[in-house]
């Protein structure tokens, strides 16, 4: 940040519809009074505080504010809810939680969290009622800071506790350091040939790691600027041609979504020359390409380790992730850890030839921790293959989680908001596949003898306790789950069913 404030200055870092809104230099002196004011309040090097916001100027100032004093950031998706939302602060030990109305308002459906004291609610706190934490609006929150002290912070230090997907269990959070954040923007920077000459698209929560460090600090390590607004199918290309977007990153269902807008004649004439990111179709590429005058650099990544393989130039073929990045090994092994031949499918494993480049730990959960790095490699939960060229393909997932439009759910989560229906018996959350690409979240659900209960009662309950996008769209009923001896539910029968006749849709009804 201090680079970037010395080299770039006044130049424009952060834009929106209604114009400049940060400079490199405003944003170094809005986040260092932003630390001011933690240390104001007591918070030191190491403490955790959360931020609970949608994109805007106020969540990086925050961002950078928190990372700048020490304090371990804890990215909170703003439509958390419920048990979700709950897990996750006491997870990360927030003591601090910044938020807005609407999330305070969620916070306080919740049963108390013992280890948050204070919410910082930004905009409309003047009508909140009774709270069991100390409640400071925004603006008395600016007014408490003075000289910002800056503490000695190691590359090694841990900045973010980062969410993803639980499988067996609550989502898990990533306690990842300083350094695994700036390789992941440093190979973005590689991946797609950054300069400060670029505006990059910022669509992407800033609590997703796309958002914050493959665009963001992407931007700001390499001086570019970052338009900010939230994807759009019908306004994006009219979006990225009046602001000049030269490059966006792409997940999940982008591409198919803008692959289906009606075709028009000026569709290649735009300032976009590459977008990167994960799970393009391998039969979309080309034409996608050609039809948008454009690149398309296809990754493979996770929270955990970052950016893990990407195309080299002169080496890329088409459906290939590319090849593994220069601090990381990338292997493909069997059920036993054994390395798989080459073109044979099997779990991918990553682990770091520098230190601090992949995820620490999961916090609060060793057992989880020691898991996932058995045998001294970090275990994706992925299955790929690899060429004789250590070329990259992604496959499928081995872990029982759900991927819906660039979001990572737990199929755990959405199983305990269903069970909470007093007339849900036992239910199963699996993926299916969604005609946009990635996944849709469906469910199977055995109901309580002798009551009724419908796919739209079901949705109604979800809707109340869960994030929309981990809402189900698809609810199946049945007299019974399948089980092995062992009493465990055979999810990969349920998807091998996937949409049957019998299924209810929420988006036909």
């Amino acid at each position: 940040m201090d680079r970037a404030a010395r080299k770039f200055g006044d130049q424009v870092f952060l834009r929106d519809r209604s114009g400049p809104l940060l400079t490199f230099e405003t944003l170094r002196e809005k986040a260092e009074h932003i630390g001011a004011c933690l240390q104001a309040l007591g918070l030191r090097k190491g403490d955790r505080a959360g931020v609970m916001l949608p994109n805007s100027q106020h969540f990086l100032t925050i961002w950078v504010g928190l990372l700048k004093g020490g304090i371990v950031e804890v990215p909170v998706h703003p439509a958390n809810k419920g048990m979700v939302l709950q897990h996750q602060l006491i997870q990360a030990g927030v003591c601090l939680l910044f938020t807005d109305a609407d999330g305070f308002a969620r916070l306080l459906a919740l049963e108390p969290v013992p280890c948050l004291k204070r919410v910082v609610i930004l905009g409309g706190s003047d009508a909140l009622g009774p709270s069991p934490y100390e409640v400071i609006p925004f603006q008395s929150f600016l007014d408490l800071g003075d000289a910002f002290v800056a503490p000695d912070i190691d590359f090694t230090d841990v900045a973010s506790v980062l969410f993803t997907s639980g499988t067996t269990g609550p989502s898990k959070g990533a306690s990842v350091s300083h350094n695994h954040n700036i390789h992941i923007a440093a190979t973005t920077i590689d991946i797609m040939g950054a300069t400060p000459s670029d505006t990059l698209l910022l669509s992407f929560p800033l609590t997703h790691a796309g958002g914050r460090y493959a665009t963001s600090l992407t931007a700001l390590m390499v001086g570019a600027s970052v338009y900010m607004e939230k994807f759009s199918a019908s306004g994006f290309w009219d979006t990225v041609r009046r602001e000049g977007v030269t490059g966006f990153l792409y997940l999940g269902g982008v591409l198919p979504i803008l692959w289906k807008q009606p075709e028009r004649p000026n569709d290649a004439d735009n300032p976009v020359s590459r977008a990167w990111g994960a799970a393009a179709p391998a039969d979309l590429v080309n034409p996608f390409q050609d039809r948008f005058g454009l690149r398309l650099i296809e990754i493979y990544g996770t929270a955990e380790t970052g950016n893990a393989t990407f195309p080299r130039p002169g080496r890329e073929k088409l459906g290939s992730c590319g090849e593994a990045a220069e601090h990381l090994d990338v292997a493909i092994v069997d059920e036993n850890d054994q390395p798989c031949n080459a073109e044979a499918v099997g779990e991918i494993v990553v682990r770091p030839r520098q230190p601090y480049t992949i995820v620490n730990e999961y916090v609060g959960m060793p057992e989880q921790t020691v898991r996932a790095f058995r045998n001294l490699w970090f275990h994706t939960g992925d299955r790929g293959r690899m060429d004789a060229q250590g070329r990259l393909y992604f496959v499928d997932r081995l872990k029982d989680a759900i991927r819906r439009r660039g979001e990572n759910i737990s199929s755990w989560e959405v199983e305990q908001v269903v069970l909470s229906h007093p007339n849900v018996v036992e239910v199963a959350a699996y993926a299916v596949p969604s005609e946009l690409g990635e996944d849709e979240v469906m469910v199977a659900i055995v109901r309580r003898p002798n009551t009724s209960l419908s796919g739209a009662d079901l949705v109604s309950h979800c809707s109340l306790r869960m994030a929309d996008f981990s809402v189900p769209r698809y609810v199946r009923f049945v007299e019974s789950l399948p089980r092995n001896p062992s009493d465990r539910v055979q999810k990969y029968l349920l998807r091998d069913d996937a949409v049957t006749a019998d299924t209810w849709d929420r988006l036909a009804n």
